[in-house]
């Protein structure tokens, strides 16, 4: 997901290193003027949160239906980002 909103946002010259500056570049850019849906940015804050516990906290615990449903986030998320740079080329 991270990498689909670096693409987005190379788009439009705009570049971040952090995880954080590129969410928060995504949300004004893409989902504020409603060029994307606000679900992407839900789930985008949500995986980020979910890494960050992984990473950085003491224990992620999630159940195999979270799992599935960050998955199906993912690959929604994927094909939206995707359809939309399709769309919206040269």
């Amino acid at each position: 997901m991270f990498y689909g909103v670096l693409a987005l946002l190379a788009t439009r010259q705009s570049e971040t290193s952090r995880h954080s500056g590129a969410i928060t570049q995504f949300d004004q850019l893409y989902v504020k003027p409603a060029l994307l849906p606000r679900d992407f940015s839900r789930w985008l804050h949500d995986a980020f949160l979910n890494r960050q516990a992984a990473d950085y906290g003491s224990e992620l615990n999630l159940s195999r239906e979270d799992i599935d449903a960050l998955v199906a986030h993912a690959r929604d998320f994927l094909a939206g980002v995707r359809q939309f740079l399709g769309s919206s080329g040269p």
